[in-house]
């Protein structure tokens, strides 16, 4: 999407010359250059610009408008505080609590504005609400004051002594304050990006410039140092990202600075690095290899990005599609029962995975990565989310007998609280897609598409994850003839059908693909898809009886409620006296309550529910089945019998 603008061509020249000017650049910025963010021939996939998607009312709109009040709530000179604070200004209001509280220690503040300013942006993209629009524009002039007293450029919630004490090694009293730095950078993009903030790129080339000259002291060799001892969040994402809008060379430069080889050149090499790693430190580096190849066009940095993501999504991830156990792989590939527990998944870990995946997408058109990309967000990222009041989790706990702990509206501000705004702002961004050829339904939102270039809109009518049944009706001024690519999931199975306005397509659509309808398309045109959704498991793979039971793509939790003796350590399930194989044979649906679900014929009745509909009961999501073939448990773990409390 174009910056926007509200003024007329002259007006607009100037101001692109005045920017230049601001950032020091000898000819006139006249936008986002085109060769960065128009298609790229090499992609197999592009995405819309997110203003050509709208929501309707479904799980992922009220997940957007529980964000979007949210965001709304939330008080600017409150956020704003420790900035103001940091560069000796007045600072009214009240600070936010958590962490971003000013004695909060080791200090991580500031972070989240970065993540607001991102989550503002994206929403005023999604749903072109000026509130949100306005709350950027605010922000960002205010932190230009805050980076005009504090000078040279440099912009943060703390001191420019907490990057002497790095440079040199020493353990940094704001803990990792690149990690900061770059959340506020891309905060910073994203407002110039999606809301048009000429003032906001500008600021984001001052502190590059700031780093820039800081690093240059270094030897690549301390440098490197840094790089293994700092989670440094996404610097090189953003400066690759940086260097695309401007082609100012010196930002590549500064990019390389933050490629660490200790753990690139692994993964390049195609080995298997991950186990007792930080996960959220090291998917970022990998989404600056993504951006690398984007600006660079190296195939070789896109094989690496496709073989993390397989380390990751098919050895390290759960039912839910997310990974992590105390945000870290402490477990090696394909051993996760000892990884159960009350503190997995990392909302953020998701959060950056979902990022990986899209790109993966856009790369190949491969439907493995969309169907991945569908389990993450309804069972990751709609779980993680109160719609309610749109207040977040930190962990999503895969171990039995444990509740999500919300935070709270003014006292949490977790990373996953940064996170998780963002996710909520951007929920119909991987939607749908485009080739020169056609559109791509990718996943399944009630929503209406816009397509300018073919003059073409689509309305997407669905109850899913409710069912199958998917509607897509086309409105055009006039015929057009183009493919339409309806995605088939792999849980559809074989006996999933397309219609064109009643009548059969031509072709049998196959699981695991998109099916392609090729036609002059015309107002009114129809196309009725039906995706079979049943009951199935999935065990874990180092424990063949212990398994997850799913409704399609959608995990279905068991309510255990107070009255069930609570589990505690790792690798523990609760026993269920059911057999491994067809759910459907002790597990029903409730007739007029959409997904859920009771059991019949089991010695302790249960009701199940989707993971992502459950608020602060206490649930199960992996069951060790009995009468199964069972495998014995790994060792250090356990089993636990339901059990009632008297």
């Amino acid at each position: 999407m174009q910056p926007r603008t509200s003024v007329g061509v002259a007006v607009f020249v100037c101001l692109c010359i005045a920017c230049s000017l601001l950032a020091g650049r000898a000819s006139a910025d006249t936008g986002v250059p085109s060769s960065w963010w128009q298609p790229k021939s090499s992609y197999a996939l592009n995405p819309f610009d997110m203003d050509d998607v709208r929501l309707l009312d479904g799980p992922c709109r009220a997940a957007l408008i529980a964000d979007s009040n949210y965001l709304l709530f939330l008080n600017e000179d409150s956020q704003l505080y420790t900035y103001r604070k940091c560069a000796g200004i007045p600072a009214p209001g009240v600070p936010l609590g958590g962490w971003e509280a000013p004695d909060h220690q080791p200090y991580p503040r500031g972070a989240f504005l970065g993540h607001y300013l991102s989550a503002c942006a994206l929403m005023y993209a999604s749903t072109g609400d000026r509130r949100l629009l306005d709350r950027v524009d605010s922000i960002v002039g205010e932190l230009a004051k805050c980076q005009a007293a504090l000078g040279h450029g440099y912009l943060a919630a703390f001191p420019a002594s907490v990057y002497d004490d790095l440079d040199v090694l020493k353990e940094p009293q704001a803990g990792h304050p690149y990690y900061i730095t770059h959340k506020v950078m891309a905060g910073l993009l994203d407002a110039y990006r999606y809301c048009g903030n000429r003032q906001a790129l500008s600021m984001v080339e001052q502190m590059a410039n700031y780093f820039k000259a800081r690093t240059d002291k270094l030897p690549e060799a301390q440098m490197q140092r840094i790089l293994v001892s700092q989670e440094f969040g996404g610097m090189p994402d953003t400066m690759y990202d940086l260097y695309g809008l401007t082609a100012d060379p010196q930002y590549l430069t500064l990019a390389h600075r933050f490629d660490q080889a200790s753990f690139i050149d692994p993964l390049a090499a195609g080995r298997d690095p991950l186990t007792g790693l930080h996960a959220n430190t090291h998917i970022p580096k990998v989404l600056g290899v993504a951006r690398r190849a984007d600006v660079l066009g190296s195939a070789g940095d896109q094989t690496t990005v496709s073989h993390f993501w397989d380390l990751v999504a098919g050895h390290r991830s759960f039912v839910t599609g997310g990974t992590s156990r105390d945000e870290h792989w402490g477990y090696a590939a394909d051993h996760l029962l000892n990884a159960l527990s009350d503190n997995d998944e990392e909302t953020c870990v998701t959060y950056n995975m979902l990022k990986v995946t899209r790109q993966l997408i856009e790369w190949t058109g491969e439907e493995k990565f969309a169907e991945f990309y569908e389990r993450a967000l309804f069972n990751g990222i709609l779980s993680a989310q109160n719609p309610g009041d749109g207040q977040f989790i930190y962990f999503l706990p895969l171990g039995s007998g444990h509740t999500k702990q919300w935070g709270t509206p003014n006292g949490s501000f977790w990373c996953c609280y940064g996170t998780g705004v963002e996710s909520c702002a951007k929920l119909g961004d991987s939607v749908y897609f485009h080739d020169k050829d056609g559109v791509y339904v990718n996943l399944f939102v009630p929503s209406t598409l816009t397509w300018p270039e073919r003059h073409v809109e689509m309305t997407q009518q669905t109850s899913f994850p409710d069912a199958g049944n998917v509607v897509l009706t086309l409105k055009s001024a006039s015929p057009h003839q183009f493919i339409v690519h309806v995605r088939v999931p792999a849980w559809a199975g074989e006996n999933a059908t397309v219609t064109v306005n009643g009548k059969p397509a031509t072709g049998h659509p196959t699981p695991g693909s998109y099916f392609a309808i090729s036609r002059t398309w015309k107002n009114g045109d129809k196309i009725a898809v039906t995706l079979p959704m049943t009951l199935h498991e999935e065990a874990l793979p180092d424990a063949s009886d212990v398994a997850a039971v799913l409704y399609g793509p959608i995990v279905l939790a068991g309510v255990v409620g107070p009255a069930y003796a609570p589990t505690a350590g790792l690798g523990q399930t609760y026993r269920l006296d059911a057999p491994l194989g067809d759910p459907s044979a002790w597990l029903h649906a409730v007739p007029g309550e959409p997904l859920t679900f009771k059991t019949v014929g089991l010695h302790e009745p249960l009701t199940f529910v989707p993971l992502y509909k459950i608020d602060r009961q206490k649930y199960g999501v992996y069951w060790t089945f009995e009468g199964s073939a069972a495998k014995a448990p790994a060792t250090g773990s356990s089993s636990r019998q339901l059990a009632m409390s008297h």
